[in-house]
Parts: C-alpha cells; sequence; structure tokens
C-alpha cells in the first residue's frame, strides 16, 4: 500500500516537504485546550507543531476563541489528533500509531488546497501560506475579511456554508471556493494550479488501478463464496427436498444464517479494516471527483475570466477585431447568465463585475477608434477599420460608442484640416505679394525723386539713393517675383488637393457602402456619404476661388507663368483620377469637372496672353532693327536683316508654347479652341501684322530722320552719287532693307510657317478660315512691301529729277542756237550712270524688287522725259530744229540702253517719247520757216544748219533732191539720227555693258515677280 506522502492529493512546496521528512518530536506534556485559548499551553512547554511544520507561534489565529461556541470543530479535531499522535510512543502500539497516523493524514489531506497552494485555515477560510506571506494577499481573502469576497459573504461563516467551501465536504461548492478562497488568485496562478491538478488526478487513477489488482483474488473469492451459497439454495427449494444430503431446510436456513451472521461479523471486521486501510484512499477518490468539478468549472469559465486582460492585450496590440469577437463573446456568456440572477444577486455577482471591467477595456478601445478617426494623420485603412469598429461596438451596445457617427466626424476632421492648409496658402500667398508690391512701391517712388532731382540739374550723392536693397527692386525683377509666388502658390493648392482628395473620396464613396450592412449603420453610412459629397464639393469650391483669385490678378501671370500654372493643374487633375482608380473608387467627377474648367481657362488666358506677348515682341524687335544683313542669306541671294530669322524664332517659340497649352489640356479632355480658334490664330497671324506695323514705323522713322537732316544742312541737295552709295546705310539703302524683309516674310516665311502650324490652328473651325486669315495676312504684308518699296521709288525719283533738270537746263547748253547734233552729251552718261548706282544698290540689298523698282523708275524717266517735250513752257520758245534733234539722239540712245527690259509701261513710253520728240521737231522746223521767211537771221541760218545736217547724212548723190518740206526734214532727221545713234550705241559699248546687266537683271526679277 503507498504511503500516505504517495497518495496525497496535493503537491507541496519545498519548504513543506523538507518539514514533513523530518521526525516529529513528542511532547512531554501537552496543555488541553481551554475556551479562551484553544491550543495556547497552561506551562512553558515544547510548542506542538501543526501539520505542515508551523508552530503555535505562527498560529495565533487559534488564540481567538473565547467561548466554546466560537470554537472550530474540525480544527479542534485536527489538534486533538496531532497531540495525541505525538504522545504515544512510536514502538509501544503499533496498530494504534498507524491508526492515529492514518486519521491524521486524512485530516491533513482534507485541509488541502486543491490547487497545491498549501492548507486552507478552516477557521478563517484562507489559504496558510498566503497568512505566513509565502503568496500575495489582499485585505479582501478569507472568511473574516470586511471588504474582500469573503467578507461580503455575510452569514456564510456557518457551519452549513462552511461545508460548502471545504473541499472534503460532501456539499462542496467549486464556484463558491473559487470566490472564498481564490478571489485574489491571479490566472497566471490558476493556470499553474490546473496543471498541478491534472497531474494529481493521473496518479490518482493509478493508484486506484494499482488497488484494484493487488486485492483482485480477495474479490473474486468472496464472489465465488456467495454465488455458490445462493446456487445451493435455489437447487434445494427447486427440488422440493426437505432437507440436503439428509439434513432438514430449517437446519439449512440455520447453518446459512450462521454462516451469514459469520460472514457479517467478518465483513464487518473486513469493512473496519478497509476503511482503516482504505479510508484515505476512497476520501481522496470523492476528493478528486470534487477537483474535477472544479477543474470543469475552471476549464469551463477560464476564457472568460480571462477576458479582460484579453482585450487589454488585444487593444494594446490594436488587433482591433479580436477585441469586439471578445468583447460580443462576453456579452454572450456573462450578460445572459446574469440577468438570470435576483436582482441583488445581480449586483454583487461576479460575472456582472466581470462584464463591467471588459466594458471599461471596450470603452476605452471605442475612445481610442474615435480618435483614430478624428486624426488627419489616420491613414485611410486605418479609418476604415476604425469605423468599421465602432459601428460594430455600436450595435454591441457598448456605452462610448452610441451616439457617434464615424462617417460624419471623420469628414468634419478632414474639411476643417483641408480648409486650414487651403486659408493658411491663401494668405501666405496674400502677404507676400504685400510685401512684393510695396517693395515696387517705394521703388517707383526713389525713382521719381532721382527723376526730379535730375530736372533741376542736381545729381543726388550716392547715399540719396539709399542702401542697396537685399533683393532686385527693379520693375521687371518684381513682376517675375510676384509671378514665381503666384505660381508655386497654385502649385501648392493643386497638390494639397490632389493629395488630400482621392483617400477621402475613395473611403466615403468606394469602401463606407461596405459597412452599411453593421447593426443599423446603413443610414448613417448613407448620410455620410451624402455629406462627404457636400464637404468635398465645399473645398472645391474654396479651391476654385483661390486659383481663379490668381487669374484675375492684373499683370501677374504672363504666358509662361500660366502654361506652369496649367500644367500644374492638369498634373493634380490626373493624380486624383488615378489615385482614385487605383484604390477602384468610382471616378470624381466634381473634382475632375473643376479642375478641368481651370485647366481649360488656364489655357485660354494662356493664348491670350501669349498673343499680346507675341506682338509686343515683334514690336521690340522692329524697333532693335540694326540694318545689318545676314551674311548667309546674301549668299543665298536673299539678302536680308537679322530681323527676319529673329521673326521666324520668335513665331515658332509661341507656337511651341501654345501648342504645350493645348497639349496640357489635351491631357484632361479639354479643347481651349473647341468653340473657336481664333485666339490662336490671332496669335500667330498677329505677329506678321505687328511686323508690318513696325516695317511702316521704321520707314516713317527713316523718312524722318532724312527731313531733319536736309533741313539742318545748308539746303543744298545731296550729291546723287553719296545718296545712292551702296556702300553707306543711307535713307534709300535703309528702305531697300525694310523692303527685302518684307518681301522675305511675305514670300517665304509667311507660308513656310504656315505649312508647319496651320492645322493646329484650325483646331476649332474650318480651313477655309485659316486659309481666308492667311490670304488677309499676306495682302496686308504685300501692302506694306508695296509701300515701302514706293517710298524707295519716290526718293530715287527725286534723285532722277535732278539729274533730269541738269540734262535738260543745267550743262549750259543754248538751245535758241544749238546746231544739230554730232553726239552725246556728257551730262547723259550721268543719267546712266545714276540709274546704274540704283541698279546696283537693289542687286546688293534687295534684288527681289529689282524688276519691279528698275521699271517704275526708267518708265518714269521715259514720260517725264517726253513730257517736258510735250510742255510748251517745258523747253525755251526759241529752240532750234538743231536743238530738238539733239535731244531726239540722245532719247533714242535711252531707250537703246534700256530697250531690253521687256515691260509694256516702258514700250508704251518709248512710244509716247518718239510722238512728242517729233511734233516738237515739227514745230520748231515750222517755227523756223516763218521765222527764215521773216527775214530773220537766226532762224535762217539754224534751218540752213538742219538741212545741210541732213545732206550730209544723204551724201552727194542725194545732194540736189533734198525736201525742204517740213515732214521731208522730219524724215532726213529721223534718217540721220538713227545711223549716228547707231554709232553712238557702238563707240559706247563699255558705257552701256552695266545698263545691258541692268536690263538683264531687271527683267528676270519682273519675270519671277
Amino acid at each position: 500500500m503507498a504511503s500516505d506522502d504517495e497518495i496525497s492529493l496535493m503537491s507541496l512546496s519545498d519548504e513543506e516537504k523538507e518539514e514533513r521528512k523530518e521526525p516529529a518530536k513528542p511532547a512531554t506534556s501537552a496543555a488541553l485546550p481551554q475556551p479562551g485559548g484553544l491550543s495556547k499551553p497552561a506551562t512553558a512547554a515544547v510548542p506542538l507543531p501543526l501539520p505542515g511544520g508551523s508552530s503555535n507561534k505562527e498560529a495565533d489565529l487559534l488564540d481567538q476563541a473565547t467561548l466554546w461556541a466560537e470554537v472550530d470543530i474540525d480544527e479542534l479535531e485536527r489538534v486533538a489528533v496531532t497531540i495525541a499522535q505525538n504522545a504515544v510512543i512510536q514502538t509501544e502500539n503499533s496498530e494504534a500509531v498507524s491508526r492515529l497516523n492514518i486519521t491524521a493524514s486524512a485530516i491533513e489531506t482534507d485541509n488541502m488546497d486543491p490547487l497545491g497552494f498549501g492548507r486552507v485555515d478552516t477557521r478563517v477560510l484562507a489559504l496558510e501560506a498566503a497568512r505566513r506571506g509565502l503568496r500575495p494577499s489582499s485585505p479582501g481573502g478569507g472568511l473574516e475579511a470586511g471588504d474582500g469576497p469573503a467578507g461580503q459573504l455575510g452569514e456564510l461563516g456557518s457551519n452549513l456554508v462552511r461545508n460548502k467551501v471545504l473541499p472534503a465536504s460532501e456539499q462542496f461548492d467549486p464556484e463558491l471556493y473559487l470566490k472564498v478562497i481564490h478571489s485574489d488568485t491571479t490566472v497566471q496562478e490558476l493556470s499553474r494550479g490546473l496543471h498541478n491538478l491534472k497531474l494529481q488526478l493521473s496518479e490518482h487513477t493509478g493508484q486506484l488501478k494499482a488497488l484494484v489488482k493487488e486485492n483482485f483474488e480477495r474479490f473474486i473469492s468472496s464472489k465465488n463464496t456467495i454465488d455458490d451459497i445462493y446456487a445451493k439454495l435455489q437447487k434445494a427449494e427447486a427440488d422440493g427436498q426437505e432437507g440436503v444430503d439428509g439434513t432438514s431446510s430449517s437446519e439449512v436456513m440455520v447453518a446459512v444464517l450462521q454462516v451469514l451472521r459469520t460472514l457479517l461479523r467478518t465483513d464487518v471486521v473486513v469493512q473496519d479494516e478497509a476503511r482503516r486501510a482504505f479510508g484515505p484512499l476512497l476520501e481522496r477518490q470523492s476528493k478528486a471527483d470534487r477537483i474535477k468539478q472544479v477543474l470543469g468549472l475552471i476549464r469551463r469559465y477560464e476564457a472568460v475570466v480571462r477576458l479582460p486582460s484579453r482585450v487589454r492585450e488585444h487593444a494594446q496590440a490594436r488587433d482591433y477585431e479580436q477585441v469586439v469577437a471578445d468583447y460580443r463573446k462576453a456579452r454572450a456568456l456573462l450578460a445572459d447568465h446574469t440577468s438570470e440572477l435576483p436582482q441583488q444577486a445581480q449586483q454583487d455577482s461576479m460575472w456582472l463585475k466581470l462584464l463591467e471591467e471588459i466594458d471599461k477595456v471596450v470603452c476605452g478601445v471605442a475612445y481610442d477608434l474615435e480618435a483614430a478617426v478624428r486624426s488627419v494623420q489616420s491613414v485611410p485603412g486605418e479609418v476604415h477599420d476604425a469605423i468599421k469598429y465602432l459601428l460594430q461596438l455600436q450595435a454591441l451596445g457598448v456605452r462610448a460608442a452610441q451616439g457617434l457617427d464615424p462617417a460624419r466626424l471623420y469628414m468634419e476632421s478632414q474639411e476643417r484640416h483641408i480648409m486650414g492648409v487651403l486659408e493658411g496658402a491663401q494668405q501666405q500667398y496674400r502677404d507676400r505679394v504685400a510685401v512684393l508690391l510695396q517693395r515696387k512701391q517705394e521703388s517707383e517712388d526713389r525713382e521719381e525723386q532721382l527723376a526730379a532731382l535730375a530736372n533741376l540739374g542736381i545729381t543726388p550723392p550716392p547715399s540719396a539713393a539709399g542702401p542697396p536693397p537685399a533683393a532686385p527692386t527693379s520693375a521687371e525683377s518684381l513682376g517675375k517675383a510676384t509671378q514665381l509666388a503666384t505660381v508655386q502658390h497654385v502649385a501648392r493648392l493643386t497638390a494639397a488637393l490632389a493629395q488630400w482628395l482621392p483617400p477621402v473620396w475613395t473611403l466615403t464613396q468606394a469602401r463606407l457602402p461596405g459597412l452599411a450592412g453593421i447593426g443599423s449603420a446603413a443610414t448613417s453610412i448613407e448620410r455620410g456619404m451624402a455629406e462627404a459629397e457636400q464637404a468635398i464639393g465645399r473645398v472645391l469650391a474654396a479651391y476654385r476661388h483661390a486659383v481663379r483669385d490668381c487669374f484675375g490678378s492684373s499683370g501677374c501671370l504672363d504666358a509662361a507663368g500660366l502654361l506652369s500654372t496649367l500644367r500644374d493643374i492638369v498634373a493634380g487633375c490626373l493624380e486624383v483620377q488615378q489615385a482614385v482608380a487605383a484604390e477602384g473608387g468610382p471616378a470624381p467627377t466634381a473634382a475632375v469637372e473643376v479642375m478641368s474648367a481651370l485647366a481649360e481657362q488656364a489655357a485660354k488666358q494662356c493664348i491670350a496672353a501669349l498673343r499680346g506677348e507675341l506682338q509686343a515682341a515683334v514690336a521690340r524687335l522692329c524697333e532693335g532693327e540694326d540694318w545689318v544683313m545676314d551674311v548667309a542669306s546674301q549668299r543665298a541671294g536673299a539678302p536680308v536683316t537679322g530681323a527676319v530669322a529673329g521673326l521666324r524664332q520668335l513665331i515658332t517659340t509661341g507656337m511651341q508654347h501654345l501648342a504645350a497649352a493645348l497639349s496640357e489640356a489635351g491631357r484632361v479632355q479639354v479643347n481651349p479652341l473647341r468653340k473657336s480658334a481664333a485666339p490662336a490664330r490671332d496669335a500667330f497671324f498677329g505677329c506678321f501684322t505687328a511686323y508690318g506695323a513696325g516695317l511702316r514705323k521704321l520707314a516713317e522713322g527713316v523718312t524722318q530722320q532724312q527731313q531733319e537732316q536736309q533741313k539742318g544742312g545748308s539746303g543744298s541737295t545731296v550729291s546723287t552719287r553719296s545718296a545712292a552709295s551702296p556702300g553707306e546705310t543711307s535713307v534709300g539703302r535703309r528702305l531697300l532693307l525694310l523692303c527685302a524683309n518684307a518681301n522675305a516674310v511675305h514670300g517665304r516665311l509667311l507660308g513656310q510657317l504656315y505649312r508647319t502650324w496651320g492645322p493646329m490652328l484650325q483646331a476649332g473651325g474650318s480651313p477655309k478660315e485659316g486659309q481666308a486669315a492667311a490670304a488677309q495676312c499676306a495682302a496686308e504684308l504685300e501692302a506694306v512691301e508695296h509701300d515701302l518699296v514706293m517710298a524707295y521709288i519716290d526718293r530715287k525719283q527725286a534723285v532722277l529729277d535732278q539729274v533730269m533738270e541738269e540734262f535738260f537746263f543745267g550743262d549750259g547748253t543754248d538751245w535758241e542756237s544749238a546746231p544739230p547734233p554730232t553726239g552725246m552729251r556728257p551730262v547723259v552718261l550721268e543719267l546712266l550712270h545714276t540709274l546704274v548706282l540704283v541698279q546696283a544698290e537693289l542687286s546688293s540689298t534687295a534684288p527681289g524688287v529689282l524688276g519691279e523698282v528698275v521699271a517704275e523708275l526708267v518708265t518714269s524717266l521715259v514720260e517725264g522725259f517726253a513730257e517736258i517735250l510735250r510742255q510748251e513752257g517745258g523747253l525755251p520758245p526759241g529752240i532750234t530744229p538743231g536743238g530738238v534733234c539733239q535731244l531726239w539722239l540722245e532719247g533714242r540712245y535711252l531707250a537703246a540702253a534700256v530697250g531690253v527690259l521687256s515691260w509694256p509701261a516702258l514700250a508704251q513710253a518709248v512710244k509716247d517719247l518718239e510722238k512728242a520728240v517729233v511734233q516738237r521737231l515739227q514745230s520748231a522746223i515750222a517755227a523756223a520757216q516763218a521765222g527764215a521767211g521773216q527775214g530773220e537771221h537766226a532762224a535762217s541760218e539754224s534751218l540752213a544748219q538742219l538741212q545741210g545736217w541732213c545732206r550730209a547724212a544723204r551724201g552727194a548723190a542725194a545732194a540736189g533732191s533734198s525736201n525742204s518740206s517740213v515732214e521731208g526734214l522730219v524724215l532726213a532727221c529721223f534718217d540721220r539720227l538713227g545711223a549716228l545713234c547707231r554709232e553712238e550705241v557702238a563707240g559706247s559699248a563699255a558705257n552701256l555693258a552695266p545698263l545691258r546687266n541692268l536690263g538683264q537683271s531687271a527683267a528676270v526679277s519682273l519675270v519671277q515677280t
């Protein structure tokens, strides 16, 4: 049979085991307990050791009884057994000692804690380990405590309630035991006690099996004996015999009764022996059953008891889903169980207090979730989960979650945040612009003061201008700084909106509807989505107002600044769309519409600003004309100044800027030219119109400069050679440069650029509108070119008029006595040289208008020649026929020199000249004949010279057949002038070579024109 230590239900601490191993010392004398003190000795003696090795000094709680009614019977029995055990000598009566040991062991085992935390003090119903300080204990433990769980039992100190608490009692109540004895035991200690119970149960099961195995033969023998007796009795009764083996039935019955009495006495003895031998084991078996009940209770409610700590752990780990699951489980287990108790029991129920503790933890979780919803630092995923868990807690009835509208709280905080960001950016921008404007005003005031001092002839000292500014203060630099501030402001606003809107829109419009099925949250979710749309609309309105303020600021943004702003808005719009699409949310229609409208407005204002800036730039280009021909253009045979290349670059850059604006707007499906492409066409063709106006202004300036030079001079005319010298940038040369530029822009540049950018200019209209605008622009440039050419022709015509004046009246020829011609006058070569110089100037400067200018000048020259001959007052009235023949010869010579020009107007002018000469010669011959008839010597002499000049041409054979009539003399002069003209032309081939080249170049130019 196993020892008491081997079959002990509870595992003792190491200290108690060491004390158990030491043999108990017998007491020489012991005082009987008195009512006033159960364990207090009457005389000084060796203290009686109590179970577990505790002395009566440590068990001072026994001194509290003052009446016999207050004595604890169980405790008194335990002390009595201890005294008897120590009083009996071990060697005198081994059977008595054995019985005392068994009894003491059973009593000691009955008072042990099933969970292994030591002996239970049956007087105060508390663990002795806690009373000795081996375990932590609060004032609430024990039966006598006033504030703890045991103290709240009231009448539980009675024996009836005490029997329910003690583990050895048949009325043992596991729940009451845990509440009284282990009210302060932690969950970790309960888990360790549960492990001890499992070990003890497995150990006791093995001991029971061993007991049955060792006594199996006795059980079988007893059963066989009883079965034999019962079988014999049944057989005797069945056979109806009077007796067995000659014995009567009464005798048999008497014998059986005697055997039964013997067996009963034996059974009593056996039962006593078995009770003495196996009593503790059977008690332990009963106690094991009760421990199983405690174990089942602990297993059943282990998760419930640990719920507060579990909920707190999950909350600290932010595992809110598990928090909700645990709270739902606690509500299902505790709330229903508590509701079944009476009202007073509900107030004192451990389950209710446990549920209240869980409620406190979950309310803290609800507050944390609310803070996460309100925080602008929370990411959308956290906010979504927080709203979901708040709605779930709200559906479970958590007090802190009641009355909350998470979606509304979220939108309020988000709207307040983004509005603060936008307003802060607005205020910062206004402050920056105010500083720049103040600095600009100070700069203008300073410049006005300096200008006023300069007008008074006072040169201010350097200190009067003030200290050098820390930043540029010129109007241009301040304008750039203001524009930079505006562009940065719009970019900051757009970036803030693009960063804020996608997560808010996705959360409220795509993810919140999935939470509508939580409890009764459908209405709240629907209301939250509607409020979110309204809040986003208010934010978009504030953003639109702020950006339009920047657009409306006069002079703050030029075309480049507007393009940068357009790019920022388009990038923000695309960022919003892509971010929402990546999250699988619906398209943010309102945001896209607002940002697209702003992009369209920015593109339109960019085109309008570009038009004005291009025209202003073209005007500055014209004002900066340097009158220097481009070398490359000279080599190409179409000389122009650098202004033409500058105009090309300027227009190309402007159109690239326009294309960039249209491309950026197209990224958000916006076309600012969808209704009309007129703004873009105005920006393009306006450059050419502005250039034409600039050329006119330059021509007027050149002409005005010439007039001022003439007024400032001596009044003499400028010599022909110096006025037309190609080596000087004269007035005529400048006019030709303007003509060349106009010709190049009209003839080449306009067509080339229109072919490149024409399709873009027709984006909002039909091709006919673009073609009509191009034709109108070409006509304007052609008119400018024609006006410039005519201005040059008028200037050269004035020079030729001076030469013609010298030709007729300034070379000293006496036309009233002039003989018939014998050759060309030198002044004719002067006239030809003037034409050659004009041709050289045109060829080197404006070959494109050479034919037109030369033809116009020569035609005008011939017409002027004929006009002088036709006028009565153009020549002296007494001009001789020989003088008329001299003019006729020189006129035919000029016509022969420029006859290569195949221009109908010139041919007609030559015919008119021939007719005018013939008419004037007829008039002169008639006047001479009339004068000779009247006896005028001069008339007779001039007529005789003419006739002799004509006869000399015909030769001697024709001397006698002369015709003295007017017609005959005219025909004779015609023949004589023809021969003489051919001789002059042949003799002056070197002088006429430049005119031949002039004619050929002019002819080619006319054909090209």
